[in-house]
């Protein structure tokens, strides 16, 4: 009777298969943070973490900071570890404080802890646009983009010098006035 085989991830952009950990692996719950900084990812997954983040991905909210939208930081951890080879876990129940959404999530890659942060999203349940759904997915995808600071991806996105020189060269500030009547 043969072994059971195990599941391959095949890395997209070189074809190469990436292989699972041969030892089975325990419950989440049993010891969530199982493999932190035992070792470095394989050396094309830190590759796809590190890349150059194009100008082009790069958005600006109205107060000025420089971001990468989750749906790139998703595209980022598909690529380096396959689609299924990454999961967000939430810790405990969302939480409601004022008009703030809180929630922790843990990041388990290739079958191991790579991250845990709080995400967070405004809420406003007058709002018609934005339902309680809605509000968990912003908290979730805060929490991604939190988890992937850790793992260097999109780190651009903090450095205050480089995102002055792209603010200078990609964008123009518009200064907006009411007309007030003088009294």
């Amino acid at each position: 009777m043969s072994e059971p085989q195990l599941p391959m991830v095949v890395n997209q952009q070189t074809g190469e298969v990436v292989s699972l950990p041969d030892e089975p692996l325990p419950p989440v719950s049993a010891d969530p943070y199982r493999g932190a900084g035992d070792a470095p990812y394989a050396e094309h997954i830190c590759k796809v973490l590190s890349q150059d983040i194009p100008d082009e991905w790069l958005d600006i909210k109205p107060t000025g900071q420089v971001y990468l939208s989750h749906a790139h930081y998703r595209r980022i951890l598909c690529e380096a570890f396959g689609q299924g080879g990454w999961a967000l876990v939430p810790v405990g129940e969302p939480m409601l404080q004022e008009d703030m959404v809180y929630r922790t999530y843990r990041m388990f890659a290739m079958g191991r802890f790579a991250g845990e942060a709080m995400g967070e999203q405004r809420y406003n349940a007058s709002n018609p646009e934005m339902t309680w759904g809605d509000a968990l997915e912003g908290v979730r995808s805060n929490a991604v983009m939190r988890i992937c600071k850790d793992l260097g991806v999109a780190l651009r996105c903090w450095d205050r010098r480089r995102n002055e020189e792209w603010i200078k060269q990609h964008c123009l500030k518009v200064k907006v006035q009411k007309n007030r009547k003088d009294r």
